[in-house]
């Protein structure tokens, strides 16, 4: 494969989310001091800034004519994107959202309050941007408050549709949550997160690493996926990033580690199996140097990873060779087969590490933004 750099140019602010509009040239960026800037990727010239939140932005969509954004203090706007104008704005309150498993559609609220919001941890769009799915914590975040679920609101009424409970989140002490992830048909969703028992009188006593999945359409849970069953404390956890394949059948979890990283790929289970309660377990563990964000093409069987060393690096997760004798990492079981991946294509493009990186709906243009404050948009040869 081969790839080209169409086009890079500083930015003010670090970015937070990156959207491309489906049929354009255009790049949607979010960014940490709460703008939203519109590029034409090709030629990198900014054609529209878009000013109304106040806090880092952290999910963006383009759907049609309308984008949809999102802010770190539950904030919600609709954009009509050939204007640049605002449609609507919601504040979305935690205080009067259902919580423990209600499920009942109520308005979560249209206006602000006096109490101090609870931060946005993760946000995601529903691909035809109708849902917003996401989890927060109270102030100040500790480990011993963090969410007990996620929440689904209707972005046109700011309703909430449903709220999504795992069952590794029920009856723990804390619940901290990493990021989430919704497959390409808009039908499956998964969280990563940690699952701790605290006692007094011995401290943590257990902590494991989770991923949750449930079913968007009825907010059944699927499965768990049992990442790692135990870690000594909760403060040793890293973060786990997870996507969805492209024909939604395996779903790629990465953990940020110091060096190699450990990747691991797993089945979805059947349609058949998903009322049965159940956890499962991945028998292949992947090694990549230094894996860090990542995004799974649309289109092609290959996923884009953007490393803390400036490096990005396109693997081939399907077909990777089984190492004779694993030796990394040491907590890997005998049964679980440690395999490395196929790199195809290895390039640094940064001298800081990438924060960012997102596919265009067609796969062939890749957007990534760095620690140094640059963009870059690459075309997919």
């Amino acid at each position: 494969m081969e790839i080209q750099r169409l086009s890079q140019w500083q930015v003010q602010h670090s970015i937070a989310s990156l959207a491309f509009q489906a049929g354009t040239s255009r790049l949607f960026t979010g960014n940490q001091a709460g703008d939203i800037h519109c590029y034409d990727f090709k030629s990198g010239l900014e054609v529209a800034t878009l000013q109304w939140h106040k806090s880092p932005v952290v999910a963006i969509k383009c759907c049609e004519d309308y984008l949809y954004s999102f802010d770190k203090l539950q904030n919600l706007a609709c954009w009509n994107i050939n204007t640049f104008q605002i449609e609507r704005t919601h504040f979305l309150s935690m205080e009067k959202i259902p919580i423990y498993g209600q499920t009942t559609a109520q308005s979560l609220s249209n206006s602000r309050t006096s109490s101090v919001p609870w931060t946005v941890e993760c946000a995601q769009f529903t691909p035809n941007g109708k849902y917003l799915i996401f989890g927060i914590y109270p102030p100040p975040r500790n480990l011993i408050e963090g969410v007990d679920g996620l929440y689904m609101v209707d972005t046109k009424t700011a309703s909430l549709v449903r709220w999504f409970s795992g069952n590794s989140w029920i009856n723990t002490d804390c619940r901290n949550l990493d990021t989430i992830t919704i497959s390409k048909d808009g039908t499956q969703l998964a969280a990563s997160g940690i699952d701790s028992s605290w006692s007094p009188e011995a401290g943590w006593i257990y902590c494991r690493e989770l991923v949750d999945q449930w079913c968007i359409e009825d907010g059944e849970h699927v499965c768990t996926y049992e990442y790692d069953s135990y870690i000594d404390r909760v403060v040793d956890r890293k973060r786990i990033d997870l996507a969805f394949s492209p024909d939604n059948q395996k779903i790629l979890f990465s953990k940020k580690e110091e060096g190699i990283g450990a990747l691991s790929l797993w089945n979805v289970p059947p349609v058949e199996s998903r009322r049965i309660p159940r956890t499962e377990h991945s028998e292949n563990m992947l090694l990549l140097d230094s894996p860090g964000v990542f995004d799974w093409s649309p289109t092609k069987d290959f996923v884009a990873f953007g490393a803390p060393d400036g490096f990005l690096r396109f693997v081939d997760i399907e077909n990777a060779a089984i190492l004779s004798k694993p030796s990394f990492p040491q907590s890997v079981e005998q049964s679980v087969h440690v395999k490395n991946v196929a790199v195809l294509l290895e390039q640094q493009v940064s001298q800081s590490g990438i924060e960012q990186l997102c596919f265009s709906q067609t796969g062939e243009y890749l957007a990534l933004s760095s620690q140094d404050l640059m963009l870059q948009v690459w075309q997919i040869l």
